[in-house]
């Protein structure tokens, strides 16, 4: 991959971790590619025989290494040492990226991109661009996009579907430019092998039925994010998005291992206050993990939760009631809420909860956990 691979003006930075260092890559000692770097083990033998050193075995090198895995000043600084620490460093270095408008890219060395498994793409990259570049990374397991633009949602499946290896995918805040045009284009289609995405987690970014629907019936994208998820988080989504919340749950059912879902009342349009369904659908609870995160707010939707949950328990919406480990976090009303919180409320609401947890439909059921979180103002991605 060259330089002209990427948009111009736009560009990577693989500095050691760019959210916590300012050093450029530059800086890195850049050993020759060409012939390909010997593995630990011989250059440990190579490094005791030259200099009449004791061999040290090279499982220890990689374990001081590792015990350093998230200090990248001291990686930094390891990779100075010789040879053998900086192999291992790079592991650690170079595991997660991120990029912006303002990243330049000057990769001192191919060798780099097979350590980089994880990539932040953050407010207004040009993804063309950047396509490329992506594919190019053979071992890239997690991608998260925060407040990016795609011109519809076929486009973000586009991007998906060209990264093998990926298993993780953190949407924050993802548009559509053009919301008026078809979210299935007849004439498109996606080439394989798909990806398996393992784990997604989503924030302000549109989950409504005809997305929903998308991922479902189209062969190709269900293959890509239903078939094999495992971990799915849906953080404060508006009270519309209950039904295809529970229709996406009902299908990616047989793989769903742990579920997060962060309720509070927000707003499902510029202006426009989100409502809670009079009568939603129940939530489907063949998954072993379950959190609610709720907020207690003046006109909020705490009791309307704990109501919700305590139905899809009662009622079953997809067969049997898998359920082991339930967590609910509950975050108190702030202080200048304007709202008392009131014990009895919330007694007859865990007395509800208490009743079903402890029926004969719970069989697996084994521990209730409740988490009082600190209020904050703004919410986070």
């Amino acid at each position: 991959m060259t330089h002209k691979s990427v948009s111009a003006g736009l560009c990577v930075d693989l500095s050691l971790e760019l959210e916590s260092s300012n050093r450029a890559i530059n800086r890195l000692p850049v050993w020759p590619s060409n012939p390909p770097l010997p593995g630990t083990e011989n250059l440990v033998q190579a490094t005791a025989t030259k200099c009449n050193f004791p061999s040290i075995p090279p499982e220890l090198i990689d374990e001081i290494i590792d015990y350093l895995w998230d200090d990248k000043d001291a990686l930094f600084d390891c990779s100075f040492v010789c040879r053998l620490f900086y192999l291992r460093t790079r592991v650690h270095l170079f595991h997660s990226i991120e990029l912006n408008h303002r990243t330049t890219f000057e990769p001192s060395s191919p060798n780099i991109l097979p350590y980089i498994k994880k990539i932040a793409i953050r407010q207004n990259s040009s993804i063309p661009g950047l396509t490329p570049f992506l594919s190019s990374l053979s071992n890239l397991a997690a991608l998260h996009l925060d407040m990016i633009k795609f011109p519809d949602p076929w486009s973000l499946h586009r991007l998906v579907c060209q990264l093998r290896g990926l298993t993780s995918l953190d949407l924050s805040d993802v548009r559509w430019i053009h919301r008026d045009i078809p979210v299935e284009p007849t004439a498109r289609s996606l080439d394989g092998p798909f990806p398996r995405i393992k784990k997604i987690s989503i924030y302000k970014t549109s989950f409504h039925t005809s997305v929903v629907e998308l991922l479902i019936h189209r062969r190709e994208l269900r293959a890509i994010y239903v078939d094999s998820l495992n971990e799915l988080c849906i953080k404060w989504p508006p009270g519309e998005y209950l039904s295809s919340i529970c229709a996406f749950v009902r299908v990616a059912s047989r793989s769903l291992k742990s579920l997060d879902l962060r309720i509070r009342r927000v707003k499902s349009s510029i202006n426009v206050i989100s409502s809670w369904s009079i009568q939603p659908d129940l939530l489907p609870l063949t998954m072993s993990t379950l959190q609610i995160e709720m907020e207690c707010r003046r006109h909020g939707w705490q009791t309307c939760v704990v109501t919700w949950l305590v139905d899809s328990l009662r009622n079953g919406a997809n067969g049997p009631v898998m359920v082991e480990t339930l967590t609910l976090v509950v975050v108190p009303p702030g202080l200048y809420d304007g709202m008392e919180v009131r014990l009895e409320d919330w007694e007859i609401q865990f007395s509800m909860l208490d009743e079903i947890l402890t029926s004969p439909v719970m069989k697996v059921f084994r521990q209730l956990k409740v988490t009082l979180k600190p209020h904050v103002d703004c919410l986070p991605s």
